[in-house]
């Protein structure tokens, strides 16, 4: 540790590995499946056109931007 407060830098080599596209498309593919549910669940919302519906989308949504912070 003394080495690196005297230096700024640690005395390893650095290794940088080769970017994987496979990881992007597995992030991509993960995203997809889980927001499924909650788009389809925003869709029915529309659809019904119920006011009680309306009422606790509107809902989930303001405590998700409240505490989102």
């Amino acid at each position: 540790m003394s080495y690196y407060v005297e230096h700024g830098k640690f005395p390893a080599e650095r290794y940088e590995y080769p970017r994987k596209s496979r990881n992007l498309i597995a992030v991509i593919v993960w995203n997809i499946i889980l927001c499924l549910p909650l788009v389809r669940y925003i869709i029915s919302v529309i659809v019904s056109g119920s006011i009680t519906s309306f009422l606790i989308a509107g809902t989930i949504a303001l405590v998700g931007k409240f505490f989102d912070q």
